[in-house]
């Protein structure tokens, strides 16, 4: 890809990969490397369109409104069960994009 957007997409991709790259390798060698959350979260707020990813705007109401439902959940049911301590399975845990 050629111009700023081919930048922008070359970098992003390569973020991604280096993030993935970490996260391997630290689950390969059981230890903890420093994690670039300011860089996770200045991508987070920048809008993309990608083949494979379309994140804008919509797509972050769309997970913030799941995250305060999940939220939501946990609490009604810690106050339900009467518990202060839970365990969050993330795993199961996904997000249906309509847009």
């Amino acid at each position: 890809p050629t111009g700023a957007s081919g930048t922008n997409t070359a970098r992003l991709r390569s973020r991604i990969a280096l993030a993935h790259a970490s996260a391997m390798n630290i689950q390969n060698q059981k230890e903890q490397l420093p994690e670039n959350f300011r860089v996770f979260f200045h991508t987070l707020t920048q809008d993309h369109a990608l083949p494979d990813l379309i994140w804008n705007q919509q797509t972050r109401r769309e997970l913030r409104i799941g995250l305060e439902s999940e939220i939501q959940y946990i609490h009604r049911e810690t106050e339900a069960r009467g518990i202060d301590k839970i365990a969050w399975n993330h795993q199961q845990f996904g997000i249906d994009y309509p847009s």
